[in-house]
């Protein structure tokens, strides 16, 4: 943590004052009884006499005490304050646990013929309140750190896909029970595609992912919940052409969830927004 800047040490004592001095005068009884009693010691100063000196300590006390409950009300002020922060930070925080690669249990999937593998994201519960119709959005991809042109936003399958097409296939993620973005697609072909719930003319889904490329994708994971925020994940995908020797892994999440151990790293910028 660097040292503050004189700049910011003068900001700082003077919303000190700006803030204490005013606490100290709402006192109004103490600071006015010790200035009644200060005015009259200045001004009939034969009338105290032997009590003279004790008049004044007790002027000093009298402010004293104002300053004292000026203090603690700017300490029960800035408690209220940091209590919101983190009521705010909390409710701002994820609920969802985001994790996936082949270490991650059914996130990397073969079929029984040997020659359809999903890699998807695996979805966990923090906490006891569902976070329903959650969707998932390619927003941005790069093909070895270089920015692949996507025309539209590709909105991606949930696990186990569209089963009707009257289904909107939006998943609601409860305790106890995962639920899986499907990411990518190594079709019976050997070829690697996004499954999407709906094919966009504009991108060339087929020839989209080349073999032996790196690609980071940037994937956000909606819900029309107000208390949940949208989460911004960052993957890495290694595709070799061969579905058993790539994977799949996590880089970052934003914002992060309520445990640590959400993400590895801060994701990539976000230089793209999806519009719905």
């Amino acid at each position: 943590m660097r040292p503050p800047t004189l700049q910011e040490v003068r900001e700082n004592v003077r919303g000190f004052f700006a803030d204490y001095i005013p606490s100290v005068a709402a006192h109004y009884i103490f600071v006015g009884g010790g200035a009644i009693i200060g005015t009259a010691l200045l001004l009939f100063p034969n009338a105290y006499q032997g009590v003279r000196v004790s008049g004044f300590w007790l002027v000093v006390l009298l402010f004293v005490i104002a300053g004292y409950l000026a203090w603690r009300d700017e300490c029960q002020r800035a408690n209220e304050e940091h209590q919101k922060v983190i009521a705010l930070e909390e409710r701002m925080a994820s609920r969802i646990r985001v994790s996936c690669g082949r270490s991650v249990h059914q996130s990397v999937v073969t079929e029984l013929d040997g020659r359809t593998t999903w890699f998807r994201a695996k979805l966990e519960l923090i906490g006891h309140i569902p976070v329903p119709d959650i969707e998932a959005h390619v927003i941005e991809l790069l093909e070895d750190a270089r920015k692949v042109g996507l025309q539209e936003c590709l909105i991606l399958t949930m696990y186990p896909g569209k089963t009707s097409p009257e289904d909107k296939n939006l998943r609601t993620l409860y305790a106890g029970t995962p639920e899986f973005v499907d990411i990518i697609h190594v079709t019976h072909e050997g070829r690697a595609v996004f499954p999407v719930k709906f094919y966009n003319r504009s991108v060339p889904y087929e020839t989209l992912l080349q073999a032996n490329r790196t690609y980071t994708m940037l994937i956000t994971l909606t819900t029309p919940s107000p208390s949940h925020p949208t989460i911004t994940c960052t993957f890495e995908f290694d595709w070799t052409g061969e579905p058993n020797s790539s994977d799949i892994r996590l880089i970052g999440v934003t914002p992060p969830s309520s445990t640590p151990d959400a993400a590895v790293s801060q994701p990539l910028p976000v230089s793209a927004v999806c519009l719905k």
